[in-house]
């Protein structure tokens, strides 16, 4: 089966981080999989201890900030830190942070 492509959107709703529309984000990834977060502003992306990535630290950038997941990674749920500068109408610039999940399934599939 070839590498799948997950592009994960964010948006702020409520001076929250949305992850495709949703409030809280796991993704689900294979071996060789990329992994892209697409954002309007600026974006960094931090995994916390080891990560199932190419490179533990994706630099802050324009969108999109994209990596590939190791093809030697260890199956597991790994967390990892966003940060991104949120400039909302009228509204004072600040950085919003969230702390969601990438989980390493070989194989496929949610895990259900």
């Amino acid at each position: 089966m070839a590498p799948a492509i997950h592009d994960i959107e964010l948006s702020v709703i409520k001076s929250k981080i949305h992850y495709n529309g949703l409030p809280h984000h796991r993704v689900f990834v294979d071996h060789n999989d990329t992994i892209r977060w697409l954002y309007p502003g600026p974006l960094s992306i931090h995994f916390v201890g080891i990560s199932p990535l190419n490179c533990p630290l994706i630099q802050p950038s324009a969108s999109p900030l994209t990596a590939t997941v190791a093809p030697d990674s260890r199956p597991g749920l790994y967390k990892y830190f966003v940060a991104l500068l949120y400039m909302g109408e009228g509204e004072v610039p600040r950085i919003l942070t969230d702390d969601p999940d990438v989980i390493v399934n070989p194989g496929g599939g949610t895990g259900k």
